[in-house]
């Protein structure tokens, strides 16, 4: 951009249009904010946590998080968030951007919808006898599904 100035003044002049030296200009176009999230492990166990994590569009340097469960405020302002769900439960961060000339400021990310793994069955098949007692001879457990699970329970021991 350059300024070009023309007097009016007659009387004594020369070069009577005079023109700046152009200063380049830099146009900002209006950038829109977004942000969507993660939650790992989605599904999950019950009573374990998750965490989750907000991805920024255009957040700029100090970006604001308000993170919702079902529509209620939690968490703090952070780019993640950790908590033990429930089923069922609707994970949303509002973002707000810290940069000018921006659009859609603030903006609700995706909506995550918690779900809870089913809780695994188990039975067991008698082997050797149709009676068993605290006092019956030891035997191993084994072919637990899922793999890696733990027995537990009464009379039973590592």
């Amino acid at each position: 951009m350059s300024c070009v100035l023309t007097s009016f003044y007659t009387f004594c002049t020369t070069n009577n249009l005079a023109t700046t030296k152009a200063v380049p200009m830099t146009v900002i176009n209006n950038l829109t904010a977004g942000v969507s999230i993660s939650a790992v492990p989605n599904p999950f166990c019950s009573g374990s946590k998750v965490n989750c994590s907000a991805i920024p569009t255009n957040g700029g340097f100090t970006p604001s998080y308000q993170w919702k469960v079902n529509g209620v405020n939690a968490g703090t302002n952070a780019s993640t968030y950790s908590f033990v769900p429930m089923q069922g439960d609707i994970v949303q961060c509002v973002m707000t951007s810290s940069l000018s000339c921006i659009t859609n400021n603030p903006v609700t990310s995706n909506t995550i919808v918690m779900n809870a793994l089913t809780a695994p069955s188990v039975s067991f098949t008698l082997c050797f006898d149709s009676i068993t007692t605290i006092n019956a001879a030891a035997f191993k457990l084994k072919g637990g599904v899922p793999i890696g699970g733990v027995y537990s329970g009464p009379g039973v021991n590592s």
